[in-house]
């Protein structure tokens, strides 16, 4: 659930750039943010999974985090009574943010999937799997934006602009591009 600095405007409300998924408790799950993620440490620790410093600056450590947890036998399990609150800054509340952090997710979801990907065969598919769902979701995004800017919807102009930029970085990132999130400003280093 998220709570804003300030209210966002109709286009990122409408557009659900800050919507989170819900599900009924109980429910198996592939992939899970680590902002509100328990695990059993003795069952994770013989799979030698650890955070992977390469995704520091880009985002995405805790979705390959978990993704590898499911890919070793692993289970997650969604419980929609652990609620977390996530207090949106003001910064974050821009058309700009919004949309290279879609970009972001779809290109952190193609490099973790190379990662899991194991030898120049299953690399190779799932670069070409990457590049054909990034590129419908570029053509989806692209229609719905178009729709929505015929018929006046808000929504639907916002949500194709989201689903366009997803999948541009799916596909960036299906072809080795890393786009660096977290990297800050030399200003902001202290």
């Amino acid at each position: 659930m998220s709570e804003y600095e300030h209210l966002p405007e109709e286009w990122i409300t409408k557009g659900g750039f800050f919507s989170r998924r819900r599900l009924p408790t109980g429910t198996p799950v592939q992939v899970a943010a680590t902002n509100n993620l328990m695990l059993n440490m003795a069952l994770i620790r013989p799979m030698g999974i650890r955070f992977d410093e390469r995704f520091g600056i880009s985002g995405g450590s805790d979705i390959l985090f978990t993704r590898q947890i499911t890919h070793r036998g692993g289970q997650l399990i969604w419980c929609d009574d652990a609620v977390v609150v996530d207090v949106v800054p003001a910064s974050r509340l821009t058309r700009q943010w919004v949309v290279r952090r879609a970009f972001r997710s779809g290109n952190g979801w193609s490099l973790t999937s190379l990662v899991l990907a194991d030898g120049w065969r299953p690399r190779l598919r799932t670069r070409l799997q990457l590049t054909a769902s990034g590129g419908i979701r570029v053509l989806g995004g692209i229609a719905r934006a178009g729709y929505g800017m015929v018929t006046r919807s808000v929504s639907q102009r916002a949500r194709g602009i989201r689903t366009l930029a997803r999948g541009l970085g799916m596909v960036s990132g299906a072809y080795g591009l890393v786009y660096h999130e977290y990297k800050r400003k030399p200003s902001e280093i202290h």
